[in-house]
């Protein structure tokens, strides 16, 4: 079924890698299997508080179980054996459904100094971050999405509560907003940020504005368009000249120097390693631990081999559970990454990965002119079996 819609898939076997590799790229769709009800429960939950997409679940439960699946934020529970022509038009319903009602381009949701990173699941209110319990964070989105609209408090536990059972409900969801409230304040007017509608509910007056990835100031060094693509003529020119480790080497060195970057890394994936290429900015510590490379298995795979487009992830110490590479690096103080896949004959070859002690989003610019350098190294890459190099990259 996959094939013939033509969807991406990756496969993740526990509740965290899977709640990782949903949260790691833009997803339309997460379904989970299983005959364990306890397991099954653990990745919707785990899921649904890493991203906002459909979720389904296609598993042999009781129907006991399956409503327990979706209180906890499936959207759809469907029996183990359902016939697969009937099984994809469920699940093509609910991608088209989710498609039509939440642009996945979308990151930010801004309203005055209040915003949320939808990918980091994060509320800020200027510089000053707003720790938000799931339940805070689902109502303050849910509301936002809404803007300048009384929204009935039923709606507001049907949607944020999962739950029909609106009277028993009734005092949470005033606690909820209470609290919501206090956390954070009042607007530049001096308003509320959410408004109580007599005999209806409340309502998120404000206006919200949608960013995509390049909400935020930019960092590092300030380019025009003419410098950056004099930089990205200099880079082609190297690669097409010069021995493929030293074009490497030259690529990382220009993509740090010209994003504002502290660590950059070129690495291949072999039958069994991933093996570095190129290097800089890395701590010692990491390249002692990498060296004589890394094994291609398990949790690894979900959060970087499978990654078909580039990625920005803001917070690498989600990670560190499934990467001593990436535990150690956190521990030096970095927090982001931005990965572009090298492809060959639409296989992943390996990755150009850069990396940043901030966690401010590197500027659109910036992430177009690592996109175009991997797009050229993909066009004169060696053998991944004849790469051999110092150490190996992970993360």
């Amino acid at each position: 079924m996959c094939d013939e819609e033509k969807w991406p898939v990756v496969d993740a076997a526990t509740s965290d890698a899977a709640a990782w590799a949903a949260s790691a790229r833009k997803t339309s769709l997460v379904v989970v299997t299983g005959s364990d009800p306890a397991f099954v429960l653990a990745v919707v939950k785990a899921v649904r508080r890493a991203t906002s997409a459909a979720l389904a679940v296609v598993a042999a439960l009781s129907s006991q179980d399956r409503r327990r699946a979706l209180a906890a934020g499936a959207d759809l529970a469907l029996p183990a054996g359902l016939e697969s022509g009937e099984l994809r038009f469920h699940l093509v319903a609910l991608v088209r459904r989710a498609s039509e009602t939440w642009e996945p381009q979308v990151r930010y949701l801004q309203s005055g100094p209040l915003v949320i990173d939808l990918w980091a699941r994060e509320c800020a209110l200027g510089d000053r971050p707003v720790h938000l319990s799931p339940t805070e964070y689902q109502l303050l989105l849910f509301l936002m999405r809404h803007p300048r609209q009384a929204l009935p408090t039923s709606k507001i536990i049907q949607r944020v509560w999962r739950s029909r059972a609106y009277q028993g409900q009734i005092n949470a969801a005033r606690i909820a907003v209470s609290r919501l409230r206090a956390k954070l304040g009042h607007g530049a007017d001096g308003a509320p940020f959410i408004r109580s509608v007599r005999g209806v509910g409340y309502e998120f007056p404000g206006p919200v504005l949608e960013f995509g990835d390049g909400a935020t100031k930019s960092r590092g060094t300030e380019l025009g368009n003419l410098r950056l693509s004099a930089v990205v003529l200099r880079i082609a020119d190297v690669l097409r000249t010069r021995p493929f480790p030293e074009a490497a080497q030259f690529c990382v060195d220009s993509v740090i120097r010209t994003t504002g970057g502290d660590a950059g890394a070129i690495f291949c994936k072999t039958s069994r390693d991933i093996v570095l290429c190129a290097e800089s900015g890395h701590p010692e510590e990491f390249r002692a631990f990498m060296r004589g490379g890394v094994p291609v298995r398990g949790r690894y795979v979900v959060h970087a081999l499978d990654l078909a487009q580039p990625t920005q992830i803001d917070d690498i110490t989600r990670l560190a559970r499934m990467s001593e590479a990436v535990k150690i690096m956190a521990a030096h103080g970095f927090c982001s990454y931005f990965y572009v896949p090298l492809l060959v004959g639409g296989r992943t070859w390996g990755g150009l990965r850069l990396a940043s002690r901030s966690r401010r989003p590197f500027d659109p610019a910036m992430t177009t002119f690592c996109s175009a350098v991997g797009a050229m190294l993909s066009l004169t890459l060696p053998d991944a079996e004849a790469i051999s190099g110092p150490a190996a990259v992970a993360g």
